[in-house]
């Protein structure tokens, strides 16, 4: 069986950066990683607490709760997670790219797509124009029909919601998987 030499050049300059107790495209992995831990997290605390704790509230108590958070979600504590799980994945699928064919690479792919689409764009095209929408409605207090305004608004938001949370644990698991594959090769 012949081998590569260039295959062999890069497997050689990997195992020097892991001896030498620094490897970027692992670092990147693991940042990754944690983005999506992070943000997977943020859903999943929107799906078992925030969301439950808002729907006991009355219908203007609930439109000016939501209407509170989502003027106030776009921070600078939020977008690390929320964008950087996007560009960390995007950047581990190109770091890994050589692997793209293997275990690895193919996690480290299905966790970007996952994110990307079931986290990132589905938030940006159906959360966050529900989110204007109700922020158009003007204050919970001046609205005259609150509870229709609360029922074309809270069950699609919810819904989307656990969507993008599962996909956003899917894609830490996977990623999470690929990281630990990645730190047992030598």
């Amino acid at each position: 069986m012949k081998t590569n030499p260039e295959i062999l050049a890069n497997e050689a300059s990997s195992i020097n950066a892991r001896a030498r107790g620094f490897d970027l495209r692992a670092s990147v992995l693991l940042a990754a990683t944690a983005a999506l831990g992070l943000i997977a997290g943020f859903f999943y605390a929107y799906e078992v607490s925030v969301m439950r704790g808002f729907a006991i509230l009355s219908d203007r108590d609930f439109i000016a709760a939501m209407q509170s958070v989502n003027a106030t979600i776009r921070n600078a504590a939020f977008a690390p997670s929320f964008f950087g799980a996007a560009l960390l994945s995007a950047l581990a699928v190109l770091m890994h790219w050589r692997d793209i064919l293997r275990t690895k690479g193919l996690l480290i792919a299905a966790a970007a797509l996952l994110y990307i689409g079931g986290g990132l764009l589905l938030t940006m095209t159906i959360n966050v124009p529900l989110n204007e929408w109700l922020a158009a409605q003007g204050p919970a207090s001046g609205i005259a029909e609150p509870s229709a305004i609360r029922a074309a608004y809270e069950s699609k938001w919810v819904f989307w919601n656990f969507v993008r949370m599962i996909a956003s644990f899917l894609a830490f698991l996977l990623m999470a998987i690929a990281f630990h594959i990645d730190s047992r090769i030598p």
